[in-house]
């Protein structure tokens, strides 16, 4: 007996580095915030949750999926160099949401 193919959806989310702003938040506290670009779905969101959840340090990460950004805090006296690691640490765990999401069934 012949068998349907199962659709592949593929992920192509990705951070948009050129959106990064820095906000002041309550109590002196500042964060840092950057739009993502692809399409976010459902699955998406879930496997980025998994993905979050899995790590501590991509625990500082915390997705908007309504309006596609991410943000994370920031410690005072933090350098360029800080806020690139971070950045470089988004882009590759985006890599592996995109991966996982992927693969998750629908």
């Amino acid at each position: 007996m012949p068998t349907i193919a199962q659709a592949t959806i593929g992920y192509d989310v990705s951070v948009e580095h050129a959106t990064l702003k820095l906000l002041s938040l309550e109590k002196g506290r500042t964060a840092y915030c950057v739009h993502l670009t692809g399409g976010i779905n459902d699955r998406w969101i879930e496997a980025y949750q998994i993905e979050r959840r899995q790590s501590r340090p991509l625990s500082r990460f915390e997705l908007d999926p309504s309006i596609g950004t991410v943000w994370f805090g920031s410690d005072p006296g933090i350098g360029p160099a800080d806020i690139i690691d971070a950045l470089d640490m988004l882009d590759a765990m985006v890599v592996r949401v995109n991966e996982r999401a992927a693969r998750s069934p629908q």
